[in-house]
């Protein structure tokens, strides 16, 4: 097995790699990835076998840390159709005799989250109990299985009909800086932070990739109340974020704008994100009841780590 880095000349292979691969989303496309150049350093990797690539591993290095890319919420090894479980334990051998020769004191592994998975692909998680790997991290998201799902809870039902007599209006909408302006105010206000994204950098990746992402706006009388912005891949609507004003929050527009977004869900999941903090030892138990409130049950994100 070949190990090399990640070069721009290998670009074409990557991509066209991800879109073949049983667990690749868009976030890995380059175009993706490459956003955030200036803030990480990318360290992703490539692995091949008989001249044809077998899997990627997308990643930054931090000193003497080589992650699953910084900037990604998921990564670790993105798999072809013949990487299989013996070759996995070989992969998880060479990379990890790369990284040491390179420096690399600690590798960390973000494995793509099964409800991502075009067909299983869970090799890597047997290769990294293998290798002597922990479980450092785990949070706990929030899933809708679209064919076998809850209801909406009694209040939820109650918001959505109070939206409908408030007459709020829901649909999409390319106002992306007025959404982030009530998502940076919320994220403040609760939890003295800012997006990860700036509403440049979410439209500039909206441009980029048009079928994937998406805003869902809330609004009454011309005015923005609440929105979704969902990334859709080919298995999950995942809800990137969410946001409402005060007012948005007391006539139920958020739930207004949440609720088109699962309708017009066409992929078999649609995923809420986290509910957890201090590398998943918090769970914000209000957060998680809110995301249960549509019927949605629990996924693991998980992060594990490798001590070279």
């Amino acid at each position: 097995m070949l190990l090399t880095p990640y070069s721009s000349d290998h670009k074409v292979a990557w991509d066209r790699f991800v879109a073949e691969s049983r667990n690749g989303t868009f976030l890995f496309m380059r175009d993706y990835m490459d956003y955030h150049t200036d803030r990480f350093e990318d360290a992703s990797l490539m692995l091949w076998e008989d001249n044809s690539v077998v899997a990627l591993l997308p990643a930054s290095r931090h000193g003497v840390e080589w992650r699953s890319h910084g900037g990604l919420t998921y990564g670790s090894f993105i798999m072809g159709r013949d990487f299989r479980a013996q070759l996995s334990l070989l992969a998880m051998e060479t990379t990890l005799a790369y990284l040491k020769d390179q420096g690399i004191n600690r590798a960390v592994f973000k494995p793509v989250p099964h409800i991502y998975h075009r067909m299983p692909a869970e090799e890597e998680l047997y290769a990294l109990f293998r290798c002597g790997a922990s479980l450092f991290r785990r949070d706990i998201s929030s899933s809708l299985c679209l064919a076998n799902r809850y209801t909406y809870s009694k209040g939820r039902k109650s918001s959505l009909s109070k939206a409908r007599r408030e007459g709020v209006e829901v649909g999409s909408s390319q106002d992306w800086e007025t959404f982030m302006a009530i998502e940076e105010a919320l994220l403040l206000e609760k939890h003295g932070t800012r997006p990860a994204h700036s509403a440049s950098e979410i439209r500039m990746l909206a441009e980029r990739f048009p079928a994937n992402i998406r805003l869902i706006a809330a609004t009454r009388g011309n005015r923005m109340l609440a929105g979704i912005i969902t990334y859709t891949t080919d298995t999950v609507c995942h809800a990137q974020y969410i946001a409402s004003t005060p007012e948005g929050r007391d006539c139920g527009a958020v739930d207004a704008a949440v609720d088109l977004a699962i309708q017009q869900t066409t992929v078999p999941w649609f995923d809420f994100g986290i509910s957890t903090t201090d590398q998943g030892r918090v769970l914000d138990s209000s957060l998680a009841a809110n995301k249960e409130g549509y019927g949605a049950r629990a996924t693991c994100y998980d992060h594990y780590l490798v001590e070279i």
